[in-house]
């Protein structure tokens, strides 16, 4: 995906519709358990707004309690009734729509792969970095133990 362009200026404002027309996908194809799907290329800013804020909440509550003290109140605008959002279910029900993750829940998703998804979906609205899909690196090889060139005997 290539860098967006700026928004044109004119004499007296950006034409950011112009811009979001030209540099945002309708849909994004994704592949999962054997089919592509297409996902919405764009979603809710008030939702995914409301992820970053919580996202920043379970930041500063692992702070706290290193340091012993009380966690934070949740961040404006997010409820205890939106914390069903917040799993990885309710990322992933928002960002993909409830049509397609029933049809990943009937086609037996994993856990760990919905979670992989959902932070996927997460990076991809809202520009963050997270390691290419599909694209896993290698494990580094051990390196081998070089024989001892120690000269003596045993003990000495």
């Amino acid at each position: 995906m290539s860098e967006p362009t700026a928004p044109e200026r004119h004499a007296d404002y950006y034409d950011f519709d112009a811009w979001y027309a030209e540099n945002v996908a309708a849909t994004i194809p994704f592949r999962l358990l054997g089919k592509v799907w297409d996902l919405p290329g764009d979603v809710d800013a008030g939702y995914l707004l409301m992820l970053q804020r919580f996202e920043h909440w379970v930041d500063a509550t692992a702070l706290a309690e290193a340091l012993g003290d009380p966690p934070p109140p949740l961040p404006a605008g997010v409820t205890d009734d939106d914390l069903a959002a917040l799993s990885y279910e309710g990322i992933c029900r928002r960002l993909a729509g409830d049509a397609t993750v029933d049809a990943w829940l009937a086609d037996g998703i994993p856990a760990k792969l919905l979670k992989a998804v959902s932070r996927r979906l997460f990076a991809i609205h809202t520009g963050g970095q997270v390691d290419p899909a599909g694209k896993a690196s290698t494990p580094a090889k051990k390196a081998k133990k070089k024989p001892s060139t120690r000269t003596g005997s045993p003990g000495a």
